[in-house]
């Protein structure tokens, strides 16, 4: 029993791990911008335009990340009670976005399709679930979404 709750927690981590490292090479401009040189060159240029205009504020340093990505969650409805252990998560973005959704039992990373459409099958655990889904574009900009979906077995 040890091993076993050892090891769902050392693969949960890894997975964790493995998504975030996915997400930030992303946000790096993919792999090919990922060398050593390449970083120690952009935080150099970075700190050096930094220091010659010191009048710059942090929000025009930051990504804007208020972009024109659309992300829409098509279902299940937000706040709705499921007696369902298994549902459908659907929605539209832009066109081969990246989609990322976290839920309490588990992670995906999936690709819209051309039209922009995503779906996934998300398994809930009893109570109250918080779904995360977050949409990346080819642009780096990114746009998220909660949603609470309540799973009971009670009789209503």
């Amino acid at each position: 029993m040890k091993k076993e709750v050892f090891f769902s927690i050392t693969i949960g981590i890894l997975l964790g791990l493995g998504v975030m490292g996915i997400i930030w090479v992303k946000k790096q401009g993919g792999f090919q911008n990922l060398s050593l040189k390449n970083l120690l060159q952009n935080s150099s240029s970075d700190q050096s335009s930094i220091q010659e205009n010191q009048s710059l504020s942090p929000t025009l340093i930051e990504k804007n990340n208020d972009s024109s990505i659309k992300l829409s969650i098509l279902e299940p409805t937000n706040e709705s009670v499921v007696s369902k252990e298994k549902i459908t998560v659907k929605g539209e973005t832009a066109p081969l976005s990246t989609v990322v959704i976290i839920w309490e039992e588990g992670e995906d990373i999936l690709v819209a399709d051309e039209q922009g459409i995503f779906e996934t099958q998300v398994t809930l655990v009893g109570g109250p679930n918080q779904i995360e889904i977050t949409a990346y574009d080819d642009k780096d900009n990114e746009k998220s979404e909660s949603l609470l979906i309540t799973y009971s077995t009670a009789k209503f």
